[in-house]
């Protein structure tokens, strides 16, 4: 059939988008994308928890969990070839998971069957459980190719909670190429799997035309943080470093978690010279509408682990300096140009002299002109994501002839 072999069509599998808040950052630039380009876009979320995003016309969510699980035990020994977790200390965990997996893949099967023709591509958001399922079912859909992004977690062995990426050998044999958002990540691949073909293709921020304002350089010194606040982004580093600090500064912070009320426990007792705001949860809209009418000295983000902060490109987009951490891909967001990278090993002591060193950059607008110029080059969603799909429908077309 001429039509369906020149419709091009992608299955995009996510953990919640288009539903809830978690991958909205970084999915709804790139969804938009993916549909100027392909005739369809179906998107299949493990969970569907939360409220649904729009989307443009031709992108469908696919529901999944409509179908009889089945325990399919053919599955379940294939995966077991692939088991890299039997010296984890966590065997009956794991196999419970497999068992899990097994049964989403039944699911799948059946929500796949009606839906994809021979050239659909299917792209897995996170290199781990969706591209699992996906290389089990691979024999049932030979001629679709599956290709991944892969962050941090779902890059990294050390990053996952388990010390491992489980099934990553399943991985390796099913997927056609890997995109990873950082030149760290290709390098971590390319050491330890040189077979796979590893690309890298970063991740975007709808850029504002504003700068944020430019502090007036007798107003009380302004830091800005947004995360969730929980052990890996060490929000306490930060309130540490403001107290080593001689002169007032204000603090806002966006983002809640299960440290909140440890935080605001210190702010009952912050010094003198610090007044806190803590904003909660906030959207992202929200986050972006204050940097643009609020006057902001510097961002940081004591984080000890990190793939590409999307957060750090969105202050720096308003040319708003940066601090933060040489840990993951930060480096390449965070620099002489952009503000200070502290060693990897920073204290909240090095925040503090980092402020002090950057104070008189933040006042300064050529210098805040040029952090904003850095992320317009390097980290446009406009030009970053439509490199990306340029290169999927590529992928797609050749696998056509």
């Amino acid at each position: 059939n001429l039509a369906e072999a020149l419709c091009m069509k992608i299955i995009l599998f996510t953990n919640s988008f288009p539903f809830g808040n978690a991958e909205r950052s970084f999915l709804q630039h790139e969804v938009k994308h993916l549909a100027q380009t392909f005739d369809e876009v179906l998107i299949v979320p493990n969970s569907r928890d939360g409220e649904l995003l729009p989307l443009p016309n031709n992108v469908t969510v696919v529901d999944g969990q409509k179908y009889q699980p089945i325990m399919n035990w053919s599955y379940f020994f294939k995966l077991l070839q692939f088991a890299n977790f039997w010296k984890s200390g966590k065997v009956r965990y794991f196999l419970s998971h497999t068992k899990n997996l097994v049964k989403r893949a039944s699911q799948l099967e059946q929500a796949l069957k009606p839906i994809v023709d021979k050239n659909t591509l299917f792209y897995t958001y996170w290199w781990e459980d969706w591209t699992t399922i996906l290389g089990v079912l691979q024999p049932q859909f030979p001629t679709n190719k599956i290709v991944s992004r892969a962050h941090r977690f779902d890059l990294y062995d050390h990053e996952n909670s388990f010390g491992f990426v489980p099934f990553r050998p399943m991985h390796l044999e099913c997927t056609t190429t890997v995109f990873v958002i950082s030149e760290d990540g290709k390098n971590y691949l390319q050491q330890r799997c040189p077979q796979l073909n590893v690309q890298v293709e970063k991740l975007g921020i709808q850029l504002s035309k504003e700068m944020a304002p430019i502090p007036e350089n007798d107003a009380v010194f302004h830091v800005v943080s947004c995360s969730r606040v929980v052990d890996v982004k060490r929000i306490h580093f930060i309130a540490e470093a403001l107290e080593y600090l001689d002169f007032p500064v204000k603090w806002t912070h966006f983002g809640d978690g299960a440290l909140m009320s440890q935080l605001q426990q210190w702010k009952a007792k912050a010094p003198t010279h610090i007044s806190v705001d803590l904003k909660g949860n906030t959207s992202n809209d929200e986050v972006l509408h204050f940097y643009e009418n609020h006057s902001t000295n510097v961002f940081v983000n004591a984080s000890s682990s990190e793939g590409i902060p999307v957060s750090i490109m969105e202050a720096a987009g308003f040319g708003i300096p940066v601090i933060a951490g040489d840990v993951g891909g930060n480096r390449e967001v965070v620099n002489a140009i952009t503000g200070i990278l502290l060693p990897r090993d920073f204290d909240p002591k090095a925040i503090a002299t980092a402020i002090k060193e950057l104070a008189q950059h933040t006042v300064d607008a050529r210098f805040r002109t040029g952090v904003k110029a850095y992320i317009e080059h390097h980290y446009s969603a406009e030009k970053n994501y439509n490199h990306f799909v340029q290169t999927l429908s590529t992928m797609n077309k050749n696998h056509q002839h």
